[in-house]
């Protein structure tokens, strides 16, 4: 057992961003996320608070709509969606935070504009914008649908005007902060492993201590 799980631990730290996967998604989420914009460099900041199981609120900084419903896709991915303009010729807005980039130095936020004047209808958005009246569940969940069906990536898809990229960001949670980032990987297996081969002696010791049954034969008759 104590060297399978040592293999367990290894190949993680061994990972891309091997010990942030050690930490897990809504830890990195009770902190706030800084963000700036590789473009123009702008600056904002992401702040969560969770609602149950894998569904949060999000609240951008320098954004005025207030919480928007998101959820966890992935253990690592964050989406969420906002209706711009719901009574005139409004557009869809797709956010999605990577929380946990191999990366550190590259975008791991991206949000697009989504157009629908060309192969997206009216009647498609319509379904939009009454979801986003039900709730903000149904809202999610109506996107999330358009956006599997539907929408296509691609120059094609660019050229006919269907999205655009609205932003690109670098985002880091504040959470890092709080851990020894001077630590080498080599350094936190040995200090896992010592935890793994304390627990394991504590667990003998543990059954050292427990009385053996006595064994009661029957009578012979």
């Amino acid at each position: 057992m104590k060297k399978l799980l040592s293999i367990i631990v290894l190949s993680l730290l061994l990972s891309g961003n091997a010990y942030s996967e050690l930490i897990k998604a809504e830890d990195l989420m009770k902190e706030n996320y800084q963000c700036e914009n590789i473009i123009n460099q702008n600056e904002w900041t992401f702040s969560f608070s969770k609602i149950s199981n894998k569904n949060y609120h999000i609240k951008a900084s320098n954004n005025s709509a207030g919480k928007l419903f998101a959820k966890l896709t992935t253990p690592n991915d964050l989406i969420w969606y906002q209706i711009i303009e719901p009574e005139g010729d409004g557009s869809l807005i797709l956010n999605i935070l990577n929380l946990r980039p191999e990366n550190e130095n590259q975008p791991n936020f991206m949000s697009f504009l989504i157009f629908f004047e060309a192969d997206y209808t009216r009647e498609d958005f319509k379904k939009l914008v009454n979801s986003y009246n039900l709730s903000e569940q149904a809202f999610y969940d109506q996107a999330a649908n358009f956006v599997k069906t539907k929408l296509k990536f691609g120059k094609e898809s660019y050229d006919k005007g269907n999205w655009i990229n609205l932003d690109r960001g670098i985002c880091k949670s504040n959470y890092k902060s709080k851990i020894d980032t001077n630590q080498t990987s080599t350094e936190k297996f040995k200090d896992l492993q010592k935890k793994i081969e304390s627990l394991n002696k504590d667990k003998k010791d543990k059954t050292k201590k427990i009385p053996r049954a006595k064994v009661i034969k029957p009578k012979k008759e």
